[in-house]
């Protein structure tokens, strides 16, 4: 749970960095869209955005275990 909560910190991070600039990411991609449109703008330093992927990850991780990933995309 603390992990969500600070996993959801760090993504309303990046998308306030986004709305301040009157950009959002698009539902498709969503997380991921957000990370990469930082990235972009930060050209050289966007690895500092690398700890909010190694985040993303793991919570996606977490919240979809292999199993149910597995069964989801087995149905397609």
């Amino acid at each position: 749970m603390a992990y969500d909560s600070l996993y959801a910190a760090a993504r309303k991070a990046l998308a306030a960095v986004l709305a301040k600039q009157g950009l959002r990411a698009t539902s498709q991609g969503g997380h991921l869209a957000a990370q990469h449109a930082i990235e972009a703008q930060l050209g050289r330093l966007r690895h500092v955005v690398g700890a909010f992927n190694r985040m993303r990850i793991t919570r996606h991780e977490a919240d979809y275990p292999i199993f149910l990933r597995q069964a989801t995309s087995s149905r397609r």
